[in-house]
């Protein structure tokens, strides 16, 4: 079977390209424009942009829902804007730990030291000095490994020290170049598996072994960059270690228990008056009392749960207050389901936030959860002022297609508008559709017959009797050929036509008149045949 294929006209095509070209232009500014998603790829990630019951996207909504300017930060260089608070929720991401770094020696430095040991023989002191860094070396990376491929159930046994430092530059910002004018530090607790069918979702949670937590609590503490000779190899070690160093121990109560608490302000502090009543919560996760922390809210047996950061004698005095919460389930999305507790989380907020400002504003940092974006073009121009170019090219360019679409639009339909021109046929089809608005066609129809007339006898050589008219010689044209009506008939109907009905009857019956007096031939149409 033969198949015939024809692309439509272009005119049908063209509101479909200005189509493709519109949503193609909006979809460059949104690329431009939008910043890229901060939500997590997985669940157990515990950020404002997240809606698992570990993230904290509720509490963001709920902010900006009482009235405060809540805003996301994903910059980590650049000019920053003031806020009342900086909310940080930490998490066990790379991005805030300083991996260890081997600095190797100069290649003449290598090529000294073994021609030296190949010159003279090492002393006893010397070698007990290269197992001394070696062993310290080994005792390092075994420390990193066992942190890595610790067990994720928490319990007495990963008490123990720090084996990851904190990045400085993320430690600095916490407690000397901050955002807000006061800083609240949001420990994590839980850790969870994507849903099966919702991956936003979170299923089978567990609890963050303790030493993540201990690794964390270095980025609350000055720290300094030390660097490590291992002799043996010719490498040094560059870690980053407190500038006075803090034993942490913390406390969990049983997860399986769900327990009706409420917390207690610790005395000596001003800025809660009256208990909070947390409502139930899993696990309750606390930290024991040191010289760093001045407590601030505490729980049924005394732990603390919320306490004041304090700059230890040989550290630098921070610039601004900084507060540790150390179970997040007062703030994240499992208070949703409680109204007390929502009650709880705002009360919290506003009493840390102390500066009455109006309207008051928080700012979520997701830099501490691996969601930070780099300085690029596409970022610089997204942001005031620049953000006015690509404004600019937007509606530029929606005039544009607009113009385009108006000169070079669809084409005019001939036989639908009246033609502009010269010529004869086109002199007459002007007049038509003149006669046409002015309701005159019934007055063409004697005019018509006459026509058709002269043409039928013009045809047969009847025309320029000398004793008989022309409608005379119509009729005898109509008597040899055996017509079913007279012309004679048919134009004294001409006379009573009027509207354009009857007018195309009457032009019918003509036509009919013609083929019958062998003026004209009938059209045959040819049968169609199926290819």
């Amino acid at each position: 079977m033969k198949l015939n294929l024809r692309l439509p006209p272009l005119n049908r095509l063209l509101p479909m390209i200005v189509g493709l070209l519109c949503v193609g232009l909006f979809a460059t500014a949104a690329l431009i424009l939008i910043s890229p998603s901060f939500d997590p790829d997985s669940p157990q990630s515990a950020d404002a942009g997240a809606i698992s019951p570990h993230g904290f996207k509720g509490i963001y909504k709920l902010l900006d829902a009482r009235g405060y300017r809540s805003d996301i930060n994903r910059r980590e260089t650049g000019p920053q804007q003031r806020y009342d608070l900086e909310i940080i929720t930490l998490e066990d991401v790379d991005s805030v730990f300083a991996l260890y770094a081997l600095e190797m020696p100069a290649a003449d430095t290598i090529d000294t030291a073994e021609s030296g040991q190949t010159a003279s023989s090492a002393s006893a002191e010397e070698a007990a000095s290269e197992d001394s860094s070696d062993r310290e070396y080994e005792a390092i990376l075994a420390r990193r490994k066992v942190a890595e491929t610790r067990a994720s159930v928490s319990g007495p046994e990963d008490i123990g020290e720090a084996t990851r430092g904190a990045d400085k530059a993320k430690s600095d910002h916490i407690l000397y170049d901050a955002q807000g004018d006061a800083v609240l530090i949001v420990l994590p607790k839980w850790q969870a598996a994507p849903h099966r069918t919702r991956p936003r979702w979170s299923q089978n949670e567990w609890t963050q072994p303790y030493s993540t937590l201990l690794d964390l609590m270095r980025l609350l503490s000055d720290t300094r960059t030390e660097t490590s000779d291992l002799e043996k190899s010719g490498e040094k070690m560059i870690m980053t270690r407190p500038v006075v160093p803090v034993d942490y121990q913390f406390a969990r109560a049983p997860t399986k228990v769900s327990r009706t608490l409420t917390l207690q302000p610790a005395s000596g502090q001003t800025l809660f008056t009256a208990p909070l009543k947390a409502g139930k919560i899993k696990g309750l996760q606390s930290v024991v009392a040191t010289p760093k922390l001045t407590p601030i809210l505490t729980g049924p047996k005394g732990e603390i749960v919320l306490a004041r950061v304090n700059a230890l004698p040989g550290e630098k005095p921070y610039t601004h207050p900084v507060y540790l919460l150390t179970d997040p389930d007062l703030l994240n999305n499992q208070i949703l389901g409680d109204p007390q507790k929502v009650v709880t989380a705002l009360t919290l907020i506003d009493a840390v936030r102390g500066k009455s400002a109006t309207p008051p504003s928080v700012v979520f940092n997701l830099t501490f959860n691996g969601h930070s974006v780099d300085k690029s073009l596409l970022h610089h121009i997204a942001t005031p002022p620049f953000i006015a170019v690509p404004l600019a090219f937007m509606v530029l360019g929606l005039g544009l297609m607009w113009a385009a679409f108006a000169r070079f639009g669809p084409a005019h339909d001939m036989t639908k508008s009246a033609p502009l021109g010269r010529g004869v046929s086109i002199l007459a089809d002007n007049a038509a559709r003149l006669l046409g608005k002015a309701g005159r066609e019934p007055k063409l129809a004697p005019l018509y017959a006459q026509m058709m007339r002269d043409a039928a006898l013009k045809a047969r050589g009847y025309m320029g009797h000398a004793t008989l008219s022309s409608d005379e010689l119509a009729d005898q044209l109509s008597a040899r050929t055996g017509t079913t009506e007279t012309y004679s008939a048919i134009a004294r109907d001409a006379t009573k036509v009027t509207t354009p009905a009857h007018l195309i009857s009457l032009c019918q019956r003509l036509h009919q008149w013609r083929l019958e007096t062998g003026d004209i031939k009938p059209r045959t149409t040819p049968s169609k045949t199926e290819s």
